[in-house]
């Protein structure tokens, strides 16, 4: 059985929710795929622990990565907001 981990780049609470961060800086695309595959397996019981389940949050640097990680996140039922740099200008 392979251990799987998830160390989001930070978390916090807001309004009584958890959230993790996800600054996506320089990982490669499947880098990224990966850890949404990873969060999809243990959302449920990080669920079942923190009686919540946690609002991903990813920081990206162009709309095209946003846009896959978006759909990502939807195809696996993942409650996420992102975060655009180019956004923010």
């Amino acid at each position: 059985m392979t251990q799987k981990i998830i160390k989001p780049d930070a978390t916090f609470i807001r309004d009584d929710q958890y959230y993790f961060l996800e600054v996506d800086r320089t990982q490669k695309m499947n880098e990224n795929k990966k850890k949404l595959d990873n969060y999809a397996e243990l959302f449920p019981l990080i669920k079942s622990t923190l009686k919540q389940t946690p609002i991903l949050v990813f920081y990206t640097l162009s709309h095209i990565r946003k846009d896959k990680i978006s759909a990502w996140c939807k195809e696996m039922n993942l409650p996420f907001e992102i975060i655009c740099r180019e956004d923010l200008k």
